[in-house]
Parts: structure tokens; sequence; C-alpha cells
């Protein structure tokens, strides 16, 4: 995932970048997308993310970019969602509560699940993202 920091330091190709989702710490890298400099951090893998609540279709883990594991430079919270979740928020009409969701959800009316949209997913019973149920 890549953060922007405006206010990243100069940094030297000695430092070194840590980020921090929770307890999950990885190496970060600086990339330069379009003129701006920004944090690129590997992601913990799905089972270290803590699960979603009844009430909730996404998770907030607090997140951290430190350098020289002293300084930090950025801090926050990342939203992982979960699709198959936002049913929950609407049993009754569970494909407008999947489409309609920001998290950018699509509808498989043949089982009748909510996923990730997907290009490679297509055909008749798919309802993707804001179309009509």
């Amino acid at each position: 995932v890549d953060i922007h920091i405006p206010a990243l330091p100069t940094l030297e190709s000695t430092d070194r970048i840590l980020c921090k989702f929770g307890d999950f710490v990885s190496e970060g890298a600086v990339v330069i997308e379009d003129g701006k400099l920004q944090v690129t951090c590997a992601l913990p893998d799905p089972v270290g993310i803590p699960p979603t609540t009844q009430q909730q279709d996404y998770v907030s883990v607090p997140v951290k970019v430190i350098v020289n594991d002293k300084i930090e430079v950025t801090s926050g919270e990342y939203h992982f969602y979960n699709c198959a979740a936002t049913v929950r928020k609407n049993q009754n009409t569970p494909c407008i509560a999947c489409v309609t969701s920001k998290w950018r959800c699509q509808w498989n009316a043949q089982d009748h699940s909510c996923s990730d949209e997907s290009d490679a997913a297509g055909g008749e019973f798919i309802v993707k993202t804001q179309q009509v149920c």
C-alpha cells in the first residue's frame, strides 16, 4: 500500500523505514509517484487482520511509519474492509447493500454472495458496483 506523507523528512540511503499495522511490522520503501514522495508498505496477511464486528463491514487498524526505529513520521488508521460483511448491514436487500458500499464490491446473483469487484468476474449473474440489482 502507498502512504502519502506530505512532510516526509529528507532520508539518507542508510535510513531504515518501518511500517506498523497493529502488531505487524514490515520494511517500507520510498517511491516517487506523480512527482510525490510516498512510502510503500507491505500489508499483513489476511489471517493477521482482526475480524470485522457484527455491526461493521471493516476493521480499523492503527498504522505508523517510523524511521530508524525511533522517529514516527506519520500515524493514523487503515481500514481493512470485508465485502461479505456489507450484506449484514441490510439483510433484506443484500444486493443493494453490496453494490452501494464504499468498498467497490460486486454481487453474484447466482450464489448470493458479495465480494471484491473484479474485472475477471463477469456474466449475467454479476452485478458490479453502482449497477442496479
